[in-house]
């Protein structure tokens, strides 16, 4: 009779490859598009996942693509790109967005334009974490407690003059972060349009 030793299978060595990795060692570098006729909309990082403590870097990419070889497209006065984070795995949610003004951005055709991860949200001062969302938005630096975040990258522009709805450009993509090491299984990030 043969003896066999203990069975292990696909998913309980991938499990234990997983736990033992270092945040991000393993993932690609996150990158998720949306785009138009007009504009195409990266938002990307370096890593897939940063230590706990360590500075979190996203950016966007947002580069006009139309027929005109320059136009003026006109959105919030918090920048061509607005930027959100929500953790997927905890409460930490500090919202994103931009205010209601109406800026003026030109825009060359195939010109990239680069643009950080901007904070920007609120919170009452009755939230439970209203401390910990005080902290963040006084950080000049990203850091995030550990978890799975998502953060997503918007356009709401108009071609021409502020707001007309025949020219109007509404993008939104997303990708994921891991801060500290992945704690369970979450969804994908969806970028589609607005």
């Amino acid at each position: 009779m043969r003896r066999r030793g203990p069975r292990v299978t696909l998913r309980a060595a991938v499990a234990v490859m997983l736990a033992i990795a270092p945040a991000g060692c393993l993932a690609r570098p996150p990158t998720s598009v949306a785009e138009d006729d007009a504009f195409r909309l990266e938002l990307f990082a370096p890593s897939a996942g940063f230590e706990a403590g360590q500075p979190v870097i996203v950016s966007a990419r947002l580069t006009y693509r139309g027929p005109a070889a320059a136009v003026d497209a006109f959105g919030s006065g918090s920048g061509p790109v607005l930027f959100g984070l929500t953790q997927l795995d905890g409460p930490f949610d500090p919202g994103g967005g931009g205010d209601a003004s109406c800026a003026r951005y030109e825009f060359r055709r195939g010109e990239p334009q680069e643009v950080a991860y901007r904070k920007s949200g609120g919170w009452s001062a009755e939230d439970p974490l209203a401390e910990a969302y005080r902290a963040f938005f006084d950080d000049p630096l990203v850091h995030l407690p550990n978890g799975v975040y998502e953060f997503t990258a918007a356009i709401e522009l108009s071609i021409g003059e502020c707001g007309p709805a025949d020219a109007f450009h509404g993008l939104r993509t997303a990708i994921r972060i891991v801060v500290g090491g992945q704690v369970g299984p979450i969804e994908e990030p969806r970028g589609a349009d607005l």
